[in-house]
């Protein structure tokens, strides 16, 4: 062998040897981070159960002797008391949560009323009112917010831009501005149940879960037939901890409106709350079909019928 190849021969060697000790400590670096990560799931996984199982208990208690048909469950004057902490209601849909925002802005830009004085300009309104409705539209909620101001200056007396407002604020998630507009359109025009769906569903973000169900009574007071108001009405009774009675309101929304999924998802939720897993399974069911992809859904789908095979 020249002297040439066996030093080739020799530094092969070298780099193969060089190359097997790499892999080795690399494979035991990721063999050490595997076995911690395990360690610290296992860990969480212990203090969640704990909590799951106190939780389950509480509600599996409330269950029983609170069915629908029976007495509601526990409710209390200033809604503090009796809340929920079931994983199971962690993902309640509010009205729009499925359905495309498409057109929801213009359903409510018709104009409801005018006063006559120096800077009244229908047109100058409704024309600044349309360009507020596109930069919603594409997401330029600030610029949305000057051009709805600019059309309540024209007609001060249409409740409608400061609904927009309030939907480009909730949007900001600066929920509390958001309410405040809500307000000022009430102030125009009281029976205006869409401006009092949309400022529950901010109170609702802020956490004021009696001040949501107030204005989403009153909505339904003004327009019973206001199936999005009903499910909101639920989805925020089931946060509060009133379950049973959250599911009549679930259900008077699909009475309403058949194929309502965020309704029929919610009571599906509901009855898993309370253990009723096959109704819920039914419920989750009827919308896959439908909608084979729609993911909250199938996830509960799963998490229902994991709970029925429990031994």
């Amino acid at each position: 062998m020249s002297r040439n190849s066996k030093t080739s021969s020799e530094r092969s060697s070298r780099v193969s040897k060089k190359e097997d000790w790499v892999f080795r400590i690399g494979m035991a670096v990721s063999i050490a981070a595997l076995i911690l990560g395990l360690l610290a799931w296992a860990k969480s996984q212990q203090g969640t159960d704990s909590r799951s199982s106190a939780t389950d208990k509480t509600l599996n208690e409330e269950a029983t002797t609170n069915g629908v048909g029976k007495t509601p469950l526990s409710e209390n004057k200033d809604g503090n008391n009796g809340k929920v902490a079931s994983s199971s209601l962690m993902d309640l849909l509010p009205d729009d949560a499925f359905s495309s925002e498409a057109g929801e802005v213009d359903a409510f830009t018709s104009g409801l009323g005018g006063v006559d004085w120096d800077q009244y300009d229908p047109d100058k309104s409704n024309a600044a009112l349309q360009k507020g409705n596109a930069e919603l539209a594409s997401g330029n909620y600030q610029t949305a917010i000057v051009s709805y101001l600019e059309a309540a200056k024209y007609d001060p007396e249409d409740p409608d831009p400061w609904f927009n407002i309030g939907l480009a604020q909730a949007r900001l998630k600066k929920h509390s501005e958001a309410i405040e507009a809500y307000e000022k359109s009430l102030e125009i025009f009281s029976d205006y149940p869409e401006a009092l769906n949309m400022k529950g569903n901010s109170h609702m973000a802020l956490k004021e879960t009696s001040k949501a169900i107030a204005a989403y009574e009153k909505a339904i007071e003004i327009n019973p037939q206001y199936p999005l108001a009903w499910n909101n009405l639920g989805k925020a009774l089931a946060q509060d901890g009133k379950i049973a009675q959250a599911i009549q309101k679930f259900s008077k929304a699909l009475e309403l409106q058949q194929n309502y999924v965020e309704a029929r998802h919610n009571m599906g939720r509901a009855y898993m709350t309370m253990g009723r897993n096959e109704e819920a399974l039914t419920q989750f069911n009827i919308i896959l079909q439908e909608y084979p992809n729609f993911e909250p859904s199938r996830r509960a789908f799963m998490e229902a019928r994991q709970e029925l095979q429990k031994p």
